[in-house]
């Protein structure tokens, strides 16, 4: 019974073809809403490619919705996009009528969502 269970063709091609379906759904990667996907690597096609002033680098952008990577030759990682508060204080210093003076301040960044503003973050 176990002999017939293994050389059955069809529970072979069953198998195959649930290992391929998680294969490639194992390779689609999605970012969340508040992040852009990064990907470098080969054949990242035409769509949402960034290509730097000197041709010398690409990178795919992915923001809003997904794609499959190919394994082996593409990578990915992902890049917030939400606003980061920096903050900025001076030293105690004295003014001309020496007067100390120090000053503390906040700056709210933001990355563009150009493909440019992106891939000059991401590098």
């Amino acid at each position: 019974m176990v002999e017939e269970f293994i050389a059955n063709p069809v529970i072979w091609a069953v198998v195959i073809i649930v290992l391929l379906l998680f294969i490639v759904v194992s390779r689609y990667r999605k970012p969340s809403p508040d992040k852009a996907l990064i990907i470098s690597g080969a054949l990242l096609g035409s769509k949402n490619v960034y290509k730097d002033p000197n041709g010398s680098k690409r990178i795919k952008i992915i923001q809003g919705g997904g794609t499959f990577l190919i394994p082996v030759l593409q990578s990915a990682k992902e890049l917030s996009m939400s606003s980061l508060q920096i903050q900025i204080e001076t030293p105690e210093i004295n003014s001309q009528q020496q007067v100390p003076i120090a000053v503390t301040g906040a700056v709210n960044v933001k990355v563009g969502n150009s493909l440019k503003e992106i891939a000059t973050v991401a590098e």
